[in-house]
């Protein structure tokens, strides 16, 4: 017989495969969602947060995962409060309340939660959260240092602002390697242009090819326009950098003509 917490690490990892799309582990999620409640009703406040993805991700039932959400966040789950947050935000499954969601925001932060910090920090620079300037940029750097890409891309638009390019470019560019496409722009920008660095063509031509995996092209026209001036192993290193080697034969291609 399956002990609670082993179910409940099964039902995670089902949750995160039927996530990518399996069909077979969302089939067996469903079959293990009666045991999967008794525990949450029991007061299992990872079993109410994985209920209430389910919920939001799989069934799109939005109110449902408002409840699960809702119970979790009350038995302190820093995941509850800050899903239940979004939920509130958004108007999803709850009346918009945002007020009540940067509570939960909060709560969440004060249980340690990166995703919050981030939240909490953008809101902060977008005026919706009252805070202290230091604080916004302690919750912004904490975040990053996480691995929130969005933190660090946010952080990097607040070290710009006041002043420091290097500083910037660095969270940018590691905003980019983490998938952020804004990021992305932005640290081939200043790699182009020398800006908190000197102009390095070749790390703003990785850049560029990046944005392809985000299915846009709108950097390759750049990354032709810098290859024109780069060695054929410039050009390479930058393919490989941007996990395109097989792009560096059609860009001398095209580029050499």
């Amino acid at each position: 017989m399956i002990d609670d917490r082993h179910l409940l690490d099964i039902c995670r990892h089902l949750f995160d495969e039927a996530v990518e799309g399996d069909e077979g582990s969302e089939q067996q999620l469903d079959a293990f969602t009666p045991e999967l409640e008794r525990i949450a009703l029991a007061g299992d406040s990872g079993a109410q947060d994985l209920l209430g993805g389910v919920a939001l991700v799989l069934a799109e039932d939005e109110t449902a995962a408002a409840r699960w959400f809702a119970l979790s966040a009350a038995a302190g789950s820093p995941v509850g409060a800050r899903s239940l947050g979004h939920l509130y935000a958004q108007g999803a499954g709850v009346p918009r309340d945002t007020a009540r969601a940067l509570e939960l925001f909060r709560a969440a932060v004060a249980g340690g939660d990166a995703s919050a910090k981030a939240t909490l920090g953008r809101l902060a620079r977008a005026g919706v959260a009252e805070l202290p300037a230091e604080e916004t940029l302690g919750l912004l750097t904490e975040a990053a240092g996480a691995g929130i890409a969005e933190a660090s891309a946010e952080l990097g638009d607040l070290l710009a602002e006041a002043g420091r390019p290097a500083e910037a470019l660095a969270r940018w560019t590691e905003a980019a390697a983490a998938g952020h496409e804004r990021a992305t722009v932005l640290a081939a920008e200043c790699y182009r242009d020398g800006v908190g660095t000197e102009a390095d063509p070749v790390r703003a031509v990785q850049h560029y090819l990046m944005l392809l995996d985000h299915h846009s092209g709108a950097g390759v026209p750049q990354a032709l326009a810098l290859a024109r001036h780069l060695t054929d192993d410039q050009v390479r290193e930058a393919c490989r950098l941007a996990g395109r080697d097989d792009h560096a034969r059609s860009i001398l291609d095209t580029v050499r003509d």
